[in-house]
């Protein structure tokens, strides 16, 4: 089970044989159309953040294939402060270097608690609820890649850890540098606002799934 045409594809050629292999879209989007978000008021009573205020939401994990990381970091906020917008980061993974993105960011929260909030983690419920209401996606999640489109929310996807990976139109990517960042900022400002047809699917996943191993 595949989550576009395209990677079924990739396991047929694989395989030699397209006999038991189905796209019926991404998991993660029958999530998002199910699920209730929090309210402004149990976000901001669960995280102290108020969602009613414009933020950029920002998830950046290390590049583990071209490293320097550190340099890389500091480009990102450094752009994250030449932008007016508040800023809601949850931090990232366990991968190499990712101590260095990590330190940096809560540095950069220490300095300017004002400017940016970090969270260990959000849970699903409060990640889902803070991307429905952010103004755009700021980072190298996964999340900008597959989920994001379903909230049409654009996303500035930077470097290369989702490169080679199928993006809808609402993904504009950009280099590590600063000033690679605010040109896509730039970007957005005038892009009107519109809805997206997310690649991944439009939901009922599950079903589908089960209705193809009842007929098998």
């Amino acid at each position: 089970f595949t989550s576009h045409a395209s990677h079924s594809a990739r396991v047929v050629n694989i395989l030699g044989d397209d006999k038991n292999v189905y796209n019926v879209g991404a998991l993660a989007i029958e999530y998002m159309q199910n699920f209730e978000s929090y309210t402004a008021e149990e976000f901001d009573s669960l995280f102290q953040f108020d969602l009613n205020t414009p933020f950029i939401l920002t998830t950046y994990h290390p590049d583990t294939r071209n490293l320097g990381n550190e340099e890389k970091i500091r480009s990102l906020t450094q752009a994250l402060h030449a932008i007016s917008f508040p800023v809601l980061c949850t931090l990232p993974n366990a991968d190499r270097e990712g101590m260095l993105v990590r330190e940096a960011l809560v540095k950069y929260e220490r300095e300017y608690p004002d400017k940016i909030k970090c969270f260990e983690n959000l849970g699903q419920k409060g990640y889902m609820t803070a991307m429905k209401h952010c103004k755009f996606m700021l980072g190298n999640t996964s999340s900008g890649i597959i989920e994001a489109a379903t909230f049409d929310k654009v996303v500035i996807d930077v470097g290369d850890r989702q490169k080679g990976r199928l993006a809808g139109e609402n993904v504009i990517h950009v280099g590590h540098e600063a000033e690679d960042i605010l040109k896509g900022v730039e970007k957005i400002e005038t892009m009107p606002e519109k809805q997206y047809v997310n690649p991944y699917g439009d939901g009922n996943t599950s079903q589908k799934i089960l209705d193809i191993l009842e007929e098998l």
